[in-house]
């Protein structure tokens, strides 16, 4: 009996001559796995699975950090005019590690007004926290809020005209 050994297509195929019970003479072929590959590289994809999972869950926690934890954290409100000013709109207080801005968005209006200012309130304006001037009267804009100011202190927040000392918007925040 003569073997000859060929890789094809992860087996090992044997050319075979053999003698059958009838007395017949012929060949076949055999096909068996190779082992030993299958082996080496359930070996090896153990090495490329396993810090793949790690990795997966490694992001997975980073999102959820981000997400829940250390992410930015908003509180909201809908602008109304006040003392006969006209005032539409929505605006964010958003926080993101120790950086606070305020958000006005896209859909705010203010009716013109002389020297508007950004400020805070609890159930009313409160005098000394103007933080910044609003810088124009439709659409969306940003504004840092100075470090160090208390947000816990306040629940609602203010356009103020400073010119006038007279209130031109507020928003109640949640």
């Amino acid at each position: 009996m003569t073997t000859r050994l060929l890789t094809i297509a992860g087996a090992y195929q044997t050319d075979c001559q053999a003698v059958f019970s009838d007395g017949a003479a012929g060949r076949y072929l055999s096909f068996m796995p190779r082992t030993a590959t299958i082996r080496k590289e359930t070996r090896m994809s153990k090495w490329i699975v396993v810090p793949a999972a790690i990795i997966a869950a490694l992001a997975v926690i980073m999102f959820l950090c981000f997400r829940f934890i250390g992410s930015a954290h908003a509180d909201s409100g809908v602008l109304q005019g006040a003392g006969g000013h006209k005032a539409s709109g929505h605006v964010e207080i958003v926080r993101s590690g120790e950086t606070v801005k305020v958000v006005l968005k896209d859909d705010f209006t203010l009716q013109d007004a002389p020297a508007p200012r950004l400020a805070w309130g609890k159930d009313g304006y409160k005098r000394g926290t103007i933080f910044a001037t609003l810088a124009k009267f439709k659409g969306a804009q940003e504004y840092s809020v100075p470090a160090g100011t208390d947000l816990s202190q306040y629940n609602e927040f203010w356009i103020w005209c400073e010119k006038f000392d007279v209130p031109l918007a507020s928003a109640k925040l949640k």
